[in-house]
């Protein structure tokens, strides 16, 4: 059976107006749009503040297409009898702005009995970039301070301040609620403490609206369900595949542990650390359900090591020296490998090495930033300002799968293109994060062969194991892996067939 990819679009600015431009030269006129839009966030803010509506909802309108969307929100809210006061930072310009303006105000607006619990911003949208200015700013900072007074903020398309598509921002309003029209902006993945919880809505655009491969796209549950492979009646812990992980250099042995636990947690059949010879019992200790070798016995006999290995990960908690010896061992080694932490260092700038490498076998690298740089030889700032490209180049100079760590995590593949895991929380800012998240890649690696598909589906359930841990201090990492079974458990959650994703809030 063929799987689906209706995956929702990550887009820049331009490519959301070229969008729109396209589904309005099939016969979608804009106004029927703007309609659309505003009718489909007032739902969602119907469906999300249903409690606060009798206070009233104050709406913050600019002179262009995203204040035209206000005032459709504003018409569609008072056709509901619900409070509504439009406060105007400039008047309407926009044609579409206009009618919609006329429309809203044919209906009749009745004024909030006293401060609207609910502010929208329909300030600028996002075509917009720099700073907000004159009244703009001034409407921006009164939706901040009615924040702090204790209103719940929603943006339109995007928070006024931020920048659409490099995520860049200028004292920007803060959502509570970001309600993105068609698809979703680089910069809400970007900026994501600043959008507050994001919905990306069906507004009808219609083809025009749905991904391609040539697409940045975002992995969501039922994308990443239909890929993990499920585990039969009558499985056992042979066609439930055996993963070989390298790493635990002195010092070090909490890597290998680690990324051992998440292999467990992910459902690896049989699980062998190969680690620094100091560091065996520590290891036995902490993963019981391991087989346990060390690095002397990978060096001198590899094939008797490595015997029956589907998979291997190579490089957590590994110093530069142990990984360079230990890849020239697996030269001859035609295993799918995941390549993380210690193995990139040893790689570093050689890429020539790399290619030959990943020519034989399936390969996914997992840098962070700061290696992505040294591989590409680029600064880390480098990398940042091209997180969404930087991996399809190297992808497809190595031709393999690159998994570039971050917010959010982006996976490139050379033939298959690049998704965006947009799951996790700040919980997974910690050493050690990263190994977990090879110990699941390597699991999938080994039951499924597909090294695009394992790097996009244990980011997302690495993202949201996170998230079911909830936010704030005290979150360890311990708590990250016992809530993996929850995790991979996670089912689509259809809450309206106007919302084609949603993200929670990060804040």
């Amino acid at each position: 059976m063929e799987l689906r990819d209706l995956a929702v679009a990550i887009v820049t600015s331009q490519e959301a107006r070229e969008r729109d431009r396209l589904a309005i030269e099939a016969g979608t006129p804009s106004i029927e749009l703007m309609r659309n839009a505003g009718k489909v966030a007032a739902q969602r803010i119907e469906h999300h503040f249903r409690n606060l509506l009798a206070a009233g909802v104050e709406i913050h309108t600019g002179s262009g297409n995203n204040g035209g969307d206000g005032w459709v929100v504003a018409g569609e809210l008072a056709r509901r009898g619900i409070p509504v006061r439009v406060v105007e930072a400039k008047p309407a310009q926009s044609g579409d702005a206009v009618t919609a303006r006329e429309e809203a105000l044919a209906v009749g607006l009745s004024e909030p009995p006293s401060r609207a619990a609910i502010v929208v911003d329909a300030l600028l949208g996002t075509g917009s970039n720099g700073p907000p200015a004159g009244a703009v700013r001034e409407a921006v900072n009164k939706i901040h301070r009615l924040r702090t007074e204790g209103a719940k903020v929603v943006s339109l398309d995007i928070p006024t301040g931020l920048d659409a598509t490099s995520g860049e921002c200028h004292d920007p309003v803060l959502a509570d609620l970001t309600l993105s029209f068609g698809t979703l902006k680089r910069g809400h993945l970007t900026a994501r403490g600043v959008c507050g919880a994001i919905e990306v809505l069906d507004i009808g655009l219609g083809k025009f609206g749905n991904s391609s491969q040539l697409d940045v796209r975002l992995a969501d549950r039922d994308w990443v369900r239909e890929r993990v492979p499920r585990i039969a009646a009558d499985a056992h812990k042979g066609t439930r595949k055996r993963l070989a992980v390298l790493a635990g250099d002195v010092g070090m042995a909490g890597a290998a542990i680690l990324a051992g636990k998440a292999a467990l947690r992910s459902g690896i059949g049989l699980l062998h650390l190969i680690v620094a010879r100091e560091n065996r019992d520590a290891v036995h200790a902490a993963v019981p359900a391991a087989l346990v070798s060390d690095h002397d016995e990978l060096r001198s006999d590899p094939s008797s090591v490595l015997a029956g290995a589907d998979a291997l990960v190579v490089g957590p908690g590994l110093h530069r020296e142990s990984a360079d010896s230990i890849l020239k061992a697996l030269t001859d080694y035609r295993i799918p490998t995941v390549l993380d932490a210690g193995a990139l260092t040893a790689m570093g700038s050689h890429r020539d090495i790399l290619i030959r490498f990943c020519e034989s076998r399936e390969v996914v690298l997992t840098p962070h930033p700061g290696e992505m740089g040294r591989v590409m030889g680029l600064s880390t700032a480098g990398i940042l300002d091209q997180r969404f490209e930087v991996g399809s180049e190297l992808a497809a100079r190595i031709r393999a799968t690159v998994l570039l760590k971050g917010t959010p995590t982006v996976v490139s593949h050379y033939s298959r293109g690049r998704m965006v895991s947009a799951t996790g929380t700040p919980a997974l800012a910690t050493g050690g994060s990263g190994d977990i998240l090879s110990g699941m890649i390597g699991t999938l690696l080994a039951q499924t062969g597909s090294g695009f598909d394992s790097a996009v589906c244990a980011a997302w359930v690495h993202g949201r194991a996170a998230e079911l841990c909830g936010s704030g201090r005290g979150i360890t990492l311990d708590d990250i892996l016992y809530a993996m079974p929850a995790a991979w458990k996670s089912a689509a959650v259809g809450v309206s067939t106007t919302v084609l994703a949603s993200l929670p809030s990060v804040q």
